[in-house]
């Protein structure tokens, strides 16, 4: 009898150093896999926005003489882009939210286009800037974090 009463002390001993590694590992399990997930969405996100980039007329001159010339070329290209953005935002927003409310998983703000990253002359965009939670540039191009 004292036998068993000795036992049942061990084991609510035991319990009480094995109970919180047991749920720090459950915790570190399930945070690993919000990473997971989180990291899946956005790859998945960028990868059909960059998809669906390929296929469309993304080459476009969008200087300040080529959208002077011809308006409907520049306002095209940002509908395009803006076609572009969507398409990724819908994606990311099944994880996480806009740069406006706070979150866990936040979205940040972008400007493209912006006029003061470009040098002065003819390599300025002809394209008025734009703010998005989500960045896209061709090569050449910058974009700001929106502070």
């Amino acid at each position: 009898m004292r036998l068993i009463k000795r036992l049942k002390g061990v084991s609510y001993i035991e319990a009480v150093f094995v109970l919180p590694v047991f749920i720090l590992l459950v915790i570190a399990v399930i945070d690993f896999a919000w990473y997971i997930t989180t990291y899946v969405f956005f790859s998945y996100g960028a990868q059909v926005a960059v998809d669906w980039a390929s296929k469309v007329q993304i080459e476009t001159p969008t200087t300040v003489s080529a959208c002077t010339d011809d308006e409907t070329l520049c306002t095209e290209y940002e509908a395009r882009v803006n076609k572009i953005i969507t398409k990724a935002l819908n994606i990311a927003k099944f994880i996480a939210t806009d740069s406006a409310t706070p979150s866990k998983v936040q979205l940040l703000p972008f400007v493209l286009y912006d006029a003061t990253l470009y040098a002065s002359g003819d390599n300025n965009s002809g394209i008025a800037p734009m703010s998005s939670d989500i960045g896209f540039m061709r090569p050449g191009e910058k974009i700001i974090r929106d502070p």
